[in-house]
This record gives structure tokens, C-alpha cells and sequence, in this order.
């Protein structure tokens, strides 16, 4: 329903998992995994994340042997303000050359290391989640100045690059169009010069930490290779949301301004121009290039339109996936991930957890479109909804409720997409169609319910 901060006392909205929620390292587990995760977690409340606990929705307590990360929902790259390990708080290195990706990707393979040092055979899961790409945008001088000047041309341009190359990857159908700009997105033209400069160091600043992130990951495979391991290792590689508004329209040199209700001016940011992406800094990047990383979505995260909800998936398993650099457009959703994992590994979704009764997983697998990128989606439906923003999906017909801020619950109205013929959610069908529409916002009360 919501972040891990407040418990707002609903079903969904309590900010952690429920106690009969039985998780995928849990059931691993007691399959004979060794489990481990590094990085984000942002699933405990905010009032459970002290040096005394309560320690019930951390890590290890939730199915991971070993943990290694920060309970919050981002954080500095350069001076972590809380680094835990297991269910103890470290201190921070001081040093000036820190820069916490690299720290946590030499934990991550450390934490190999020494399974494999004590045992060669036993299986592992390893979930890995770093800081990137979320905010701030953190970024070593290095990886940020190999992107100067890159940006100059502007989100325009960039989003009719992308969609081009997603229509040569076979990523969207041939007849996708971009999305309208979003509201408060100009068109890059219409910028004045002194936006266009801060703008486009923010899009620089922000393809660093793309890259290191590549870097980071890269190396994690690179391990796996050495060790011979990387042919029998499913890999999963996603991203939590679409790309994120909080930037506002300007960008933020301090990300944290916004959460102060401070919209920071261009005039503010180019006093930080020079030092963007560094320790001086908590940057994050203006709407326009939120909507470019969307390509060719629209809206943002915390919405329920494309923006918000559909995330590139990558999976590879040299031994058990014969295909190699394919495509599959059968519709999933994340909750089909642990059930199409445990599927393939051939263990059965528990009915209990340690003698109590567990809630019965949601998902369903995708295992079947693996091996068959014609075979028809077995997923029936799948509801969404985000403050107030709400969704629904059944055989490639999409509902859709976009709330401004301002607006009462029930004020935004349904609009209707065909997904089959329009990819990108462009062409609103609800006047044409109004029983579909009722049709699914039946669907959507059913499963909010």
C-alpha cells in the first residue's frame, strides 16, 4: 500500500510485512539455502529501526542468514548516516575516498566467499539492493565527467532515441508512441539557457550513477564467473518503480528540500553547479528527466499508469534458460517472481511457517513463458493503487485513475487503455468503451477488498 515509514493502521498500510507472511528467503531457507541480502531493506516501520529493536521486520528475522545495508528508504553514498549489520549498527568509515557502492558490492561477494570457503555445494540466494539509481545521486567525478555535454540536446530528443532503440531491441511494439509530456514538463525548447545548463548537469550527473551501477553489478557477475558458478546461478536484475518526481520541475541540489515543502529555483541550483553528484550534494533530477528514464511511459512513480508501474525485467540462467537474448511480452507482475522462482527450483509454496498458518502467495508463475514466447499469459488480473492513484489490468486492457494532489479520492476518472495496441497508454478509450470500464473498476473494488 505504502513505504515503511507510518502505520496507518489498515490492512496493507502498516508499514511492514504482516507476521503470516511467509517471505522467499524463509522458505529458502528450510530448503537448505544459504540466504543473504545487502543493501536497501525499507520494510521495517520507522519506528522498529533503533539500536534496540523491536528486531522482528529486519533482515534476519525475515529469512536472511546474513545482512549488510541500510534500513531506510535511500541514503548518502559517500557518509551512509546508519550502516547495519545483521541486527547491529557499525560505524561509518571515515574516510574521504568512501564511496558506499563499492563497499556494498565487496560485501555482497565477501559474503560468497566465505559460503564457499566453509561449504563448496550448499545453494545460495544472494538479494542485492543497492542506493542506485534511487536519490540522492551520488556519483564519483569519474564516472559523472564521461557524460559532459552528452545531455545538451534534451529530453526531447533523448525520449525519441530511446523509443527508437526500445523499437529496435523489440522492447515496444513497432506502432508505440510517446506519451504527452507530463503536467509541468515544457519541451526542452522553451527552457531558458540557465535551465537547460542545470538540466542537463543533472541528466549527466545521473547517467554516472547508471553507469556505476553497470560497474557494480558487472563485478558481482565477473565473480560468479571466476567461480565457475554463473552458469547454474539464476540471475534476476529489476527495478523496484518507474523513475521518480521528487526532483520537482527544476531538479534539487538538495533532494532534501522537497521534503521540506522548498521547490528549489534554478538560480539556487547553479550555485551547486560545479559540485553536483558530489558529497556536497544530495542531487535528484527535474521532472523532464524522470519522464525520459520512463521512456515511453507517462506520469512517474506513485502513479499507476505506465510511468509507475512497468519495470524492466532481465532474467538469465545459462543452464536452465535455453533462450539467449529474447523478449517475452506475456503480462507479470512482480508478485509472480518468488512463485515462478520457486516453480523452477521445484519447491512447493509452504501452507505453514514454524507450526503457524501463512498467507497464500498471490502470484502466479511465469515459468511457462521461458521456454515459449508465444504461450498465452496465465495472469487473470492484477489491481494497483498508490495514494489514491488506482489501476487495473485483465488481458491487455488497462483501467487507469491519475489523482492530482489536491484531488478528493473519488474525483480522478477512469480512463481506458487497450495494452495490446497501445503500449505506451496514449490513446484513452473510456468514452468509446464505458462498460469496460465498469467492468473493471468492479474487478479493482473486488480485489481492493
Amino acid at each position: 500500500g505504502w513505504v515503511a515509514e507510518w502505520d496507518y493502521g489498515y490492512p496493507g498500510y502498516r508499514g511492514e510485512l504482516a507476521p503470516d507472511v511467509v517471505t522467499l528467503p524463509q522458505i529458502l531457507q528450510q530448503h537448505g539455502y544459504a540466504t543473504y541480502a545487502t543493501g536497501k531493506w525499507h520494510l521495517s516501520n520507522g519506528e522498529h529501526r533503533s539500536r534496540i529493536g523491536p528486531f522482528d521486520s529486519w533482515p534476519t528475522q525475515k529469512g536472511f542468514d546474513r545482512y549488510w545495508g541500510f534500513l531506510e528508504g535511500e541514503t548518502n553514498q559517500f557518509e551512509p548516516a546508519v550502516i547495519v549489520s545483521g541486527n547491529e549498527v557499525v560505524e561509518t568509515p571515515r574516510d574521504p575516498n568512501y564511496y558506499f557502492p563499492d563497499d556494498l558490492t565487496a560485501h555482497a561477494i565477501q559474503m560468497l566467499k566465505d559460503l564457499r570457503a566453509v561449504d563448496r555445494t550448499k545453494p545460495f540466494f544472494l538479494y542485492y539492493a543497492p542506493g542506485a539509481v534511487h536519490a540522492p545521486h551520488h556519483t564519483k567525478a569519474v564516472d559523472r565527467e564521461r557524460y559532459r555535454g552528452q545531455y545538451a540536446q534534451g529530453w526531447d530528443h533523448v525520449r525519441e532515441q530511446r523509443l527508437a532503440r526500445q523499437k529496435a531491441l523489440g522492447i515496444a511494439p513497432a506502432n508505440t508512441e510517446l506519451a504527452p509530456l507530463n503536467p509541468q514538463v515544457q519541451p526542452w525548447a522553451a527552457l531558458t539557457p540557465d535551465q537547460q545548463k542545470m538540466y542537463a548537469r543533472f541528466e549527466e550527473n545521473y547517467a554516472g550513477f547508471v553507469d556505476n551501477l553497470d560497474q557494480q553489478v558487472g563485478q558481482l557477475i565477473a565473480h560468479l564467473e571466476r567461480t565457475g558458478e554463473l552458469d547454474n546461478t539464476i540471475v534476476v536484475f529489476l527495478s523496484d518503480n518507474g523513475a521518480s518526481p521528487e526532483g520537482d520541475v527544476e531538479g534539487q541540489a538538495n533532494g532534501l528540500a522537497f521534503y521540506h515543502f522548498h521547490k528549489t529555483t534554478t538560480a539556487e541550483n547553479l550555485t551547486q553547479f560545479d559540485a553536483i553528484g558530489g558529497p556536497s550534494t544530495h542531487p535528484h533530477y527535474p521532472l523532464g528527466w524522470a519522464q525520459a528514464s520512463n521512456t515511453p511511459f507517462k506520469h512517474t512513480k506513485r502513479t499507476t499508469h505506465g510511468g509507475g508501474v512497468n519495470s524492466p525485467f532481465i532474467i538469465s540462467w545459462p543452464k536452465g534458460i535455453a533462450a539467449r537474448g529474447e523478449i517475452r511480452s506475456q503480462f507479470a507482475h512482480v508478485d509472480d517472481l518468488a512463485p515462478t522462482l520457486l516453480e523452477v527450483l521445484g519447491i512447493e509454496p509452504p501452507q505453514q511457517y514454524n507450526g503457524h498458518a501463512v498467507k497464500p502467495m498471490e502470484g502466479v508463475s511465469f515459468a511457462y513463458s521461458l521456454a515459449d514466447a508465444a504461450a498465452p499469459s496465465r495472469k487473470t488480473g492484477q489491481y494497483y493503487e498508490m495514494e489514491a492513484n488506482r489501476a487495473y489490468c485483465e488481458d491487455g486492457w488497462k483501467i487507469a485513475a491519475y489523482r492530482d494532489g489536491g484531488q478528493a479520492y473519488e474525483e480522478p476518472r477512469w480512463e481506458l487503455y487497450n495494452l495490446n495496441e497501445d503500449f505506451s497508454e496514449t490513446h484513452d478509450l473510456a468514452v468509446q468503451h464505458p462498460d469496460k470500464v465498469r467492468a473493471l473498476e468492479e474487478k479493482w473494488w473486488a480485489a481492493a477488498k
